[in-house]
C-alpha cells in the first residue's frame, strides 16, 4: 500500500468571499462587474460648490500672463527664431534701462567719521568754509588706516581697504624686521 506524503497532496482551493468594493451590480454582465464605489454619482452637485468653481475659473488663463500686458523683454514666439528681432527687442530694452538709470536719483549713504570736536578743525580746514574736500578726508583716512584706529563695517570697499591696509602694514613691519636683522 503505498503511502502519500502530505504536502504532495491536493487540498481543495479556498473560495475567496468578494469583499465591499468588489461586490457585483445585481443584473450587470457577469465579465463587466461595476464595484459599488466606483458607480457615478447621480445627486446634483452643490450651487455653492459650482459658484465658487465658477469664480475661481472666471479669470483663468492657460496664457503666461493673462490678461496682463507680457513684459518688456518678451519676444513673440513668431520671432523668437530670428535673431536680429531678438537683438531689436534687447536694443530697445537696454535703451529705456540706460534712460531710467539717468533719470534716477542715485541715493549715497555716505561715510560717518567720528574724531574729537577739539581735532576737527586741525584735520578737516576746509569745514570752516562749510564744506569738507574730499583731498583732505582721503589725506585724513589714509593717516589713520594703519594699526586699529580704523575700522570699516558694512561697505565691501571700505572693509577690503581696511583689511588691505592692516595686511600691508603687517608685511611691511616684517620685511623690516628682516632688514634689520632681528627676525630670523
Amino acid at each position: 500500500m503505498a503511502i502519500k506524503h502530505p504536502a504532495k497532496q491536493k487540498r481543495p482551493a479556498k473560495k475567496k468571499s468578494p469583499g465591499r468594493a468588489a461586490k457585483a451590480v445585481k443584473g450587470a454582465n457577469p465579465a463587466r462587474q461595476v464595484p459599488i464605489r466606483a458607480r457615478p454619482l447621480k445627486r446634483p452637485l452643490p450651487a455653492k460648490s459650482v459658484a465658487k468653481a465658477a469664480k475661481a475659473f472666471k479669470n483663468f488663463s492657460l496664457s503666461k500672463f493673462a490678461k496682463a500686458a507680457p513684459p518688456a523683454n518678451f519676444v513673440p514666439a513668431a520671432q523668437a527664431k530670428n535673431p536680429a528681432a531678438v537683438q531689436q527687442v534687447q536694443r530697445k530694452n537696454m535703451v529705456q534701462s540706460l534712460a531710467a538709470a539717468q533719470r534716477a536719483v542715485s541715493v549715497n549713504p555716505g561715510m560717518s567719521l567720528s574724531m574729537p570736536t577739539k581735532m576737527i578743525g586741525n584735520l578737516l580746514p576746509s569745514l570752516a568754509k562749510g564744506a569738507v574736500k574730499l583731498s583732505e578726508v582721503v589725506s585724513l583716512l589714509k593717516s589713520r588706516m594703519p594699526g586699529t584706529e580704523f575700522y570699516a563695517d558694512g561697505n565691501p570697499t571700505l572693509s577690503r581697504l581696511a583689511t588691505q591696509s592692516q595686511l600691508s602694514t603687517q608685511v611691511q613691519s616684517i620685511i623690516d624686521a628682516i632688514k634689520a636683522g632681528t627676525l630670523k
